[in-house]
Parts: structure tokens; C-alpha cells; sequence
């Protein structure tokens, strides 16, 4: 009986384990606007997500950096741009009305939302 049950629990485990990442909750859509680092600023201290999918950041003038955005199936931002070597990615966590809060390397930052 014992031997059942391990059976049981390991295939269990590999059946998690091989199971895809849950899909993210928010669309691509949801996320356009533009954004201002809070206290737990980010990488970007203001920046715009637009519908076509470019992306500007810029601290007193626009723009500091432009580029394209993208959100996939594992809300993972990437951005990219021609002046930046590799892509920029943030993992979005959650997402309202009023802010967006993101993991940059394993980092909490939070942006208030401007507009949509």
C-alpha cells in the first residue's frame, strides 16, 4: 500500500512539474498608459506603455529612451530598444486602476499610473 501511495505522489509531482505556467491575468491592453515610479521606485521613473507598442521613458524630457513593449502569456514586460544592448523585462504581479507593480530581478517596483 505504501508503495501505491509514493507512486501516486510522484506522479503527482511530475504531472505539476510538467503542467504549463498558468496564463497571466491581465491582457497587453490593460497594461497601456503611462506610469511614475512610487517608494519603491523601478528602473524607469516615468514611462509610457502605448497601444501600437512603443514605449518612452524620460525623467524631465521626452523622451530619455524609446523603444517597443510586449507582454506575454507569463506577464513578463519586455521592452527593447536600439540603444539598449539586451531587452529590459519586468514581471508584472499585479495591476489596477491606479498602479502596476512589477518584479525587476527579483525586486518590487511600483508605479503609479498617470493615464490610460
Amino acid at each position: 500500500m505504501r508503495k501505491i501511495l509514493i507512486k501516486a505522489q510522484w506522479f503527482t509531482t511530475l504531472a505539476l512539474l510538467a503542467s504549463p505556467a498558468m496564463a497571466c491575468q491581465w491582457s497587453a491592453e490593460q497594461l497601456v498608459g503611462a506610469y511614475t515610479a512610487t517608494e519603491q521606485a523601478g528602473f524607469f521613473e516615468t514611462f509610457a506603455l502605448e497601444a501600437d507598442g512603443s514605449f518612452q521613458s524620460w525623467l524631465h524630457e521626452r523622451p530619455e529612451l524609446s523603444g517597443k513593449w510586449q507582454l506575454d502569456e507569463q506577464c513578463v514586460l519586455t521592452i527593447s530598444s536600439d540603444t539598449m544592448d539586451n531587452p529590459f523585462t519586468l514581471t508584472l504581479q499585479s495591476l489596477t486602476d491606479s498602479s502596476a507593480e512589477f518584479t525587476e530581478e527579483g525586486q518590487p517596483s511600483r508605479y503609479q499610473r498617470l493615464s490610460n
